[in-house]
């Protein structure tokens, strides 16, 4: 009897925990977002000194939605003729700089290649021998990289880190050492955020 409880709680117990960590992680990660689109709404209004929106702001959620009316707004004025010359005249002052110009012009890049569907770089995922050629990891092929000296083909791979794809490395991969492999984007974006718990083919 004391063995049978004993094995029905350490059942219930995993159970419990297993239910309870997805939806915390979740819920948790939600939060962070929220956190992070309220502080640049601080960040960009706290100049102003609008002492009743600034109190506004202190509800969760209300930075969100004021980041997603001004993203809107910034996306209607980019496309028009004076927010195009504005935008001309800002990437003309970075480019002016080394660093900064480097900076901008590689997140712009990964920014394109995310946001926008058509031109999406990271179609194709792929396996690389990565840090060495006894393992594999996730990588998503973004274009084609100059050739050996012996003549083979090369690309660049972006390999993502665990938990936090939005840091990771760029290698060149010799196109024999590629594997293609069977995850869509969003599957393979799901194993790195879990760290590979998100796997359908058990």
């Amino acid at each position: 009897m004391i063995k049978f409880l004993k094995n029905k709680f350490k059942f219930y117990l995993v159970i419990g925990i297993a239910t309870f960590i997805p939806i915390y992680v979740t819920i948790l990660i939600i939060f962070k977002i929220i956190s992070f689109f309220d502080d640049i709404m601080l960040r960009l209004l706290s100049p102003f000194n609008f002492p009743n929106l600034l109190e506004f702001l202190k509800y969760p959620g209300v930075g969100i939605i004021l980041s997603i009316i001004f993203f809107v707004i910034l996306g209607f004025f980019s496309r028009r003729y004076l927010g195009k010359k504005l935008l001309q005249i800002i990437e003309k002052i970075f480019l002016l700089f080394p660093i900064a110009r480097q900076l901008y012009l590689a997140v712009k890049k990964l920014a394109e290649s995310i946001m926008d569907n058509d031109k999406n770089q990271f179609k194709r995922v792929v396996m690389v021998p990565f840090p060495h050629e006894n393992v594999r990891a996730i990588g998503f092929l973004t274009g084609r990289a100059p050739d050996t000296m012996e003549g083979k083909k090369q690309s660049y791979v972006y390999v993502p880190t665990a938990i936090n794809p939005t840091s990771g490395f760029m290698i060149v991969v010799k196109d024999e050492d590629i594997i293609d492999s069977e995850l869509t984007v969003d599957e393979a974006f799901a194993l790195i955020l879990s760290g590979g718990m998100a796997n359908k083919k058990k």
